[in-house]
């Protein structure tokens, strides 16, 4: 049984939590994207960690 009855309410709270797990994702992933930027351009180590490619 949901803590407020209030359908519209919760329902925006459901949309809310669902649009911020969306960010989270986003900047997750361009979190990683930036990491493998340092990674290759920045440090050089593409070819240490990517060698099999």
């Amino acid at each position: 049984m949901p803590i407020l009855s209030n359908k519209v309410k919760l329902n925006e709270i459901y949309k809310t939590a669902l649009e911020s797990n969306k960010l989270r994702y986003i900047a997750y992933k361009q979190k990683q994207d930036a990491i493998n930027i340092m990674n290759k351009e920045v440090l050089g180590l593409y070819k240490y960690l990517y060698k099999n490619i």
